[in-house]
């Protein structure tokens, strides 16, 4: 399905949303409207990576803030939405925030034309995405998603995942952030062996059942175990690869 020829349903929306997690690094992302719905959606967005336009007459107290910290990749331009598409480059991600429902239409028919994947503020049966609310430490986010029915909800159910779930949180940080190094070093320059080993990992008994029990020491011990024994076999591997093809030049000559 393209983003071009997308149902408006409602019902279609929320039974197809599919929760992915998107690189935006150096994509442009053009944002309409400058409130504090806008802000928060520009957080997430510049943490991303992503370079943002915004386009917006006045815009909140935070969002200027942001224009001086991010000054690099955050740029904002006082016009009209409708003059200012007129000769704007076509952007990765749209996202219009408190316009009025003229503006929105025209916005959402421009770049539906260009299949431009578009976030309509509280109107899901116009939007082809919606960023969810999350928590991240580390590598590790923690996202709730209400399909962008009701956002402030999904705030509220993450302050509560992460006053419960504080300590978890800071465990499993700490240990995604150890097994991240583990692998980044035993990988050197065989960054093409990463996928199989995971694979591996993820099919092994012990080291689910560490996890399951958030015992991480023991799931981290594992771990190592594991990938020096794949190492070990994929290096023997490719050694006996090599002794076949000498012998096979050696007998040639």
């Amino acid at each position: 399905m393209t983003f071009s020829s997308r149902t408006n349903s409602y019902a279609s929306y929320g039974q197809s949303f599919l929760p992915v997690d998107l690189s935006l690094k150096e994509q442009v992302v053009l944002v309409f409207g400058g409130s504090r719905a806008a802000y928060l959606e520009l957080l997430k967005i510049l943490d991303s990576g992503a370079r943002v336009q915004l386009v917006a007459r006045v815009a909140v107290s935070e969002i200027q803030e942001l224009l001086l910290t991010h000054a690099g990749r955050l740029t904002m331009t006082r016009l009209d939405p409708l003059a200012f598409i007129r000769d704007a480059e076509r952007p990765s991600l749209v996202l219009i925030f408190g316009l009025s429902a003229e503006v929105e239409a025209s916005l959402v028919e421009h770049y539906r034309k260009l299949s431009v994947p578009l976030f309509v503020q509280y109107r899901p049966d116009l939007s082809d995405f919606s960023l969810p609310t999350f928590l991240k430490r580390g590598y590790l986010k923690v996202a709730v998603h209400t399909g962008g029915v009701l956002p402030c909800f999904e705030q509220i159910l993450l302050d509560r995942l992460e006053e419960s779930m504080q300590s978890d949180f800071d465990r499993m940080t700490i240990f995604i952030s150890q097994l991240r190094e583990k692998t980044d070093e035993l990988l050197v320059e065989r960054e093409e062996w990463r996928a199989p080993l995971m694979a591996a990992m993820e099919a092994s008994e012990d080291f689910l059942l560490a996890l399951s029990r958030s015992s991480f020491d023991e799931a981290l011990r594992i771990f190592s175990e594991r990938a020096r024994l794949f190492l070990a076999q994929r290096n023997g591997d490719e050694a006996l690869a090599e002794s076949g093809r000498d012998g096979d030049e050696s007998h040639g000559g």
